[in-house]
């Protein structure tokens, strides 16, 4: 039996859905490695003694940093930024899951009723 052209289309748009869905799952599971990072280097720099010079990585280069305020407010920053984009992330694979959800019923469906499945 031949798919029709319409169901061949929304075959390859849920392909597509999946697709991004693995995307942002992967991405999301990237950035909560970098959170775990910063929490473990957080608790680190918590036992460093202030007059500890200390260097932060930009690109490839090491810089040295003014003092631990100064590293621990960045890395706070950048913690905060990254747990927003995490819950933003979730949310949207969390929609893209419902509508792969919905969108596989209804090809099913179709596909039943079109004897293919």
């Amino acid at each position: 039996m031949d798919i029709s052209a319409d169901l061949q289309n929304e075959l390859a748009q849920f392909q597509q859905l999946q697709e991004q869905f693995q995307l942002f799952s992967t991405q999301r599971a990237q950035m909560e490695i970098q959170l775990r990072e910063i929490d473990a280097t957080l608790e680190k720099l918590g036992t460093v003694d202030d007059s500890t010079p200390l260097y932060q990585s930009i690109g490839s280069v090491l810089l040295k940093v003014d003092g631990k305020k100064t590293l621990t407010d960045d890395l706070t920053e950048n913690k905060e930024t990254i747990t927003r984009r995490i819950n933003s992330m979730k949310e949207q694979e969390d929609r893209l899951k419902q509508r792969l959800e919905s969108m596989g019923k209804e090809l099913n469906a179709k596909l039943q009723n079109s004897g293919l499945a």
